[in-house]
């Protein structure tokens, strides 16, 4: 019987990560990688992308993004870890947000203009509410974070339709 990965999923650094990574690559199939890494959740639905966007741990999420971008396609990419909700239907986003990761969200953001997204994943992102009818916005204002609050406005604006700022 094989020995398992290293270290728990749920609490893992990106040097932890790397050496599940090594692992894996070599011991277990692309649909158990995937599985894993981006499929896989805790028991409040969020996957390893979600936990490193909450905790605004950048150097893991560079490493899932590189690791998606090798594995994953562009649709598995945008709705799995960009547009990906929790049992609150909290994307990564909303986590980042929520926990006042400016840095995080900057990364986030990058990421999905880096994979051509659609109007339909910017509203998700921008204005897509989570079981509790919160925005990103929303949850940057009530982690107090300024910067955060001011990425997102900036974000919104330059992306969004008036209409759909106020009606938010």
């Amino acid at each position: 019987m094989r020995e398992g990965p290293p270290g728990n999923w749920q609490q893992c650094t990106s040097v932890t990560l790397q050496k599940v990574w090594e692992w894996a690559k070599d011991n277990v199939t692309k649909e158990e990688i995937i599985n894993k890494l981006f499929i896989g959740t805790d028991n409040e639905g969020r996957t390893a992308w979600h936990l490193a966007s909450m905790r605004g741990n950048t150097e893991t999420l560079q490493k899932l993004w590189d690791w998606a971008k090798e594995k994953l396609t562009t649709d598995e990419i945008n709705n799995k870890l960009l547009i990906g909700t929790d049992n609150e239907e909290k994307t990564a986003w909303h986590l980042a947000a929520m926990s006042g990761n400016s840095e995080t969200l900057q990364k986030l953001w990058e990421w999905a203009k880096e994979k051509l997204i659609t109007g339909e994943i910017i509203n998700k992102l921008l204005i897509g509410t989570d079981i509790e009818g919160k925005t990103a916005w929303h949850l940057a204002a009530m982690s107090g974070n300024s910067e955060t609050l001011q990425k997102v406005w900036e974000w919104a604006k330059e992306n969004l339709k008036r209409d759909e700022i106020i009606n938010k």
